[in-house]
């Protein structure tokens, strides 16, 4: 319904029709439809004897909360080579602390994942303006309508990632998470170099219609990523330790979010780099010359985690456990206690 909605009445009205439906979960929560009772009033606020007995989780989470608002807040006077810089900054900060601090069976495959999140180079800003720009602002583009963009690659969008879902279960099934890892980070770099012709306009060569070349792109590659999250997901609910699985998910999620901010921030510093800068401004054909080649590295730079994929991903397959030692500790045999430990002997 948005695109029609858009077309016909405006942005703001999809705000305002969704605000009731998103209100409407207030009403099983205000309800207590979960059952839950009241916490007794000497165990309210800030549990103290929690945060000493896991201190290393609660720290990295505090650090990565102020890492995203601190991102989040430099956007807006920071330039782009100064936030680049401290972006990676933080990024650093989040690998080394995992690194140190967390045992090795969790510390891989997240540090694995921030990695690719952040190697995922999102430039969807300047597709944006690519497939929506009108032939005064952009002569030679697809001139997507509102209704298109949103409700035609919306739908594909979504069409792509449940056939993903629902085929990626009985196909690798039996697979290890490093075959599936393998194949998929392989797979997508095809994916995303299929729009590579999209933006140079050779589909339209060989008569086939900038929509159709696109849609069929997007549903491809969306299946292929949905493919690729599925072990991410499995390889989460096995690597919670036993007591502290809000906590682990607090972690982990923060981790990914900041991934993704970053991701969006190397995009657009990437973007810059090769000059594809559109603002909607007539006349902008120029801004786009190097379009394709931005899609290229951002389509390449994820098979760099290829290398490091022995070394932080298990060879296992979704069913084995991933945790067989002190399923009750995130920090067991980490390098910060092998470091301790050292210590104590001397």
């Amino acid at each position: 319904m948005l695109g029609p909605l858009i077309h016909h009445y405006g942005p703001r009205t999809c705000f305002l029709i969704a605000a009731p439906f998103i209100l409407l979960v207030l009403w099983p929560t205000l309800s207590n439809f979960l059952g839950e009772r009241p916490v007794p009033i000497e165990d309210r606020g800030i549990n103290i004897r929690a945060v000493k007995k896991h201190p290393v989780l609660c720290s990295m989470t505090i650090l990565i909360g102020i890492g995203i608002m601190s991102l989040i807040f430099s956007t807006f006077y920071l330039s782009e080579v100064h936030l680049v810089g401290l972006a990676l900054t933080f990024a650093g900060l989040v690998l080394a602390a995992f690194l140190v601090f967390i045992r090795m069976e969790i510390a891989g495959p997240v540090v694995f994942y921030f990695m690719l999140g952040l190697l995922s180079f999102n430039i969807d800003g300047a597709l944006f303006y690519f497939y929506t720009d009108s032939p005064t602002e952009f002569p030679e583009g697809p001139h997507f309508s509102a209704y298109f963009y949103t409700s035609a690659i919306g739908l594909v969008t979504f069409v792509g990632i449940m056939t993903g879902f629902l085929t990626g279960d009985s196909l690798f099934k039996n697979w290890s998470y490093r075959g599936i890892l393998k194949l998929t980070i392989i797979l997508r770099v095809f994916t995303q170099l299929a729009f590579v012709p999209a933006f140079l306009h050779w589909n339209r060569y060989i008569g086939v219609p900038d929509g159709v070349w696109i849609l069929g792109c997007v549903g491809i590659d969306t299946m292929v990523f949905a493919w690729r999250w599925i072990p991410k997901q499995v390889m989460g609910a096995h690597l919670t330790p036993q007591g502290m699985e809000a906590t682990m998910l607090g972690l982990t999620a923060g981790t990914f979010n900041m991934a993704m901010i970053l991701s969006s921030y190397l995009g657009g510093f990437l973007l810059a780099r090769f000059g594809v800068i559109p603002s909607g401004q007539p006349g902008e054909s120029h801004m786009f010359m190097n379009l394709w080649r931005v899609q290229v590295v951002a389509a390449l730079a994820p098979c760099l985690m290829l290398v490091f994929l022995p070394m932080l991903i298990p060879a296992k397959t979704q069913t084995e456990p991933l945790i067989t030692e002190r399923q009750d500790s995130a920090t067991h045999s980490s390098m910060f206690e092998a470091m301790m430990r050292r210590q104590q002997r001397f």
